[in-house]
């Protein structure tokens, strides 16, 4: 894969990871585990990012491959704590995520708001929502899903029918005993 990085020097692998463990500087990949796809960080100016296959273990906490492409990884900076700890993703070519007020309104390098908070749907709580305000308008972020083609990550006003199925994961390099390994 052209532009991969190998995510299994030693023991290091792909893990899933709890949004508080994040630091400053760890690279992730976002996830809906759901459906396997991986948020892309390089869409062409002015379009949403787009989903990009990802190979997950049948835990789905693990990515299996042997190179996770840098068109997928994140560099997370970390702004705030508790209940006020704010997110923000840039892209390997110093571009941030921004969100704008639209449907549609994700963008890697446009002009918008870049620290997200987590919410939780209160419907099922099998994870977070990643969101941000965007002047009034709280903007909740998702894989889209229409008539069974997901082709995009996308924010919405609210966690509606389009981006529900979404169980959003967040997985960062990190190490695993040999013994642990599948």
């Amino acid at each position: 894969m052209a532009g991969a990085r190998s995510a299994k020097a030693g023991n290091e692998v792909w893990i899933k990871t709890l949004p508080a463990d994040l630091k400053t500087g760890d690279k992730v990949v976002l996830v809906d585990v759901t459906t396997k796809m991986a948020m892309g960080n390089d869409p062409d100016e002015g379009s949403a990012p787009y989903s990009a296959s990802i190979k997950l273990n049948d835990r789905k906490d693990r990515i299996t491959e042997e190179a996770v492409g840098d068109t997928v990884q994140w560099t997370v900076t970390i702004q705030g704590s508790g209940d006020e700890r704010q997110y923000k993703f840039k892209a390997g070519d110093g571009k941030f995520l921004n969100v704008i007020n639209k449907d549609d309104g994700l963008r890697v390098g446009a002009d918008g708001v870049n620290a997200f908070n987590l919410v939780w749907d209160p419907a099922n709580k099998r994870a977070p929502f990643l969101n941000a305000q965007v002047n009034d308008t709280l903007r909740v972020m998702g894989l889209y899903s229409m008539f069974g083609m997901m082709n995009s990550w996308r924010t919405k006003t609210s966690i509606d029918d389009q981006i529900k199925g979404t169980v959003m994961a967040l997985l960062r390099t990190g190490y695993l005993h040999p013994a642990c390994r599948q």
